[in-house]
């Protein structure tokens, strides 16, 4: 007759410290793509916020032959747009901030650019903030009146193809 095993049931400490190991190597694997991807979406929403002053700003070229010089005269609610990550345009900074959004003077070779916007010329600022502001790849984006668009950070040639 087979006797009963006495040993109690559940996992020794060195089971559990091997589970443990195994989930941390996976975790410190999968976190920074996570957070690349994190980033890289933030980024779509920028370009895609970009991409709507701008288109705003061409329409308000075509009735008025000339650019506006203020966000708030292509209808937005303040100088300068706050970004959230699911991309709503808003007034203030928000918990949820990605990027802070303004408009500018003409694109020079370099991403902010400087000045202010005129007639004949602006560029649209999405500088990152929060938990974006880690973007050193692209950092930030600028678009121009002539459909030019740069990037301020370490690597910004793939920034606007991706």
């Amino acid at each position: 007759m087979k006797q009963p095993d006495s040993r109690p049931g559940g996992f020794s400490l060195v089971e559990l410290m091997v589970t443990v190991a195994i989930v941390a190597i996976l975790a410190s694997i999968a976190y920074p793509s996570y957070r690349g991807y994190v980033l890289r979406a933030n980024r779509t929403a920028a370009k895609g916020a970009l991409s709507e002053i701008a288109s705003r700003q061409e329409g308000y070229f075509v009735d008025r032959k000339g650019y506006a010089g203020t966000l708030g005269a292509l209808g937005y609610a303040a100088a300068t747009l706050y970004l959230a990550s699911d991309g709503t345009l808003s007034s203030s900074e928000q918990t949820s901030s990605i990027y802070r959004i303004s408009l500018s003077g003409g694109l020079t070779n370099t991403c902010p650019s400087t000045g202010t916007a005129s007639t004949t010329n602006y560029s649209i600022l999405a500088v990152p903030v929060a938990s974006q502001a880690s973007d050193t790849v692209c950092g930030s984006l600028c678009l121009g009146a002539s459909g030019r668009k740069l990037a301020s950070g370490t690597r910004p040639e793939n920034c606007w193809s991706r």
